[in-house]
């Protein structure tokens, strides 16, 4: 058991170190971790694409009827090299998209809120400002896709420094309490004999 939660505490301090460089990145250089995250991204499409295909064609002849492999296949393959050739474009686009999505989420939340309204509930107008600020800070979004795009990445890779900082702290300590338990165990064995 020991030495499994060892090897637990050893990977997950392999993985933090390397996510805390990944947010020093994110926070130093936005734009080029946005463009090698896109790029990643397109190959994991194309991969996925390629185990479609290979699966389709493991299949029985009589299950290939109703199968979607070989489409899912060509689907994922043409994307991810659509994502891989337009990186700049896929880039530019992806604030808006997510500003649009705050944005239609906010709208809903607004409409929430102002059924809330009729219902006498107190907190509709909490509802009703928090859903404002929201829809406020998706259309900037929408219309400084690039600024929201290197603030996105920066807050995101100030974040995940943050917690892998904590993380790497406490794989230290796990690891140091186990030695402290395995000092233990061999004092109290030594002083037995």
């Amino acid at each position: 058991m020991e030495n499994y939660i060892k090897k637990l505490a050893k990977n997950s301090l392999i993985t933090s170190v390397f996510l805390a460089v990944l947010g020093f990145f994110m926070v130093l250089k936005s734009y080029e971790t946005v463009s090698v995250l896109i790029i990643m991204f397109g190959w994991i499409l194309v991969l996925d694409g390629l185990i479609h295909l290979a699966s389709y064609f493991k299949i029985d002849h009589e299950y290939r009827y109703f199968s979607y492999e070989l489409a899912q296949a060509i689907i994922d393959i043409l994307l991810g090299f659509v994502v891989t050739i337009n990186v700049k474009s896929i880039a530019t686009i992806l604030p808006v998209i997510i500003g649009v999505w705050i944005v239609l989420d906010a709208i809903l939340k607004l409409q929430i809120a102002l059924n809330l309204r009729d219902t006498k509930n107190a907190h509709w107008c909490i509802m009703t400002f928090c859903s404002l600020i929201t829809m406020f800070i998706g259309f900037g979004i929408i219309f400084d896709p690039s600024r929201s795009l290197d603030i996105l990445m920066k807050l995101c890779g100030s974040a995940l420094v943050f917690s892998q900082i904590f993380s790497i702290f406490d794989d230290i300590i796990i690891l140091g309490g186990i030695e402290n338990e395995k000092t233990k165990t061999v004092r109290a064995k030594s002083t037995e004999k």
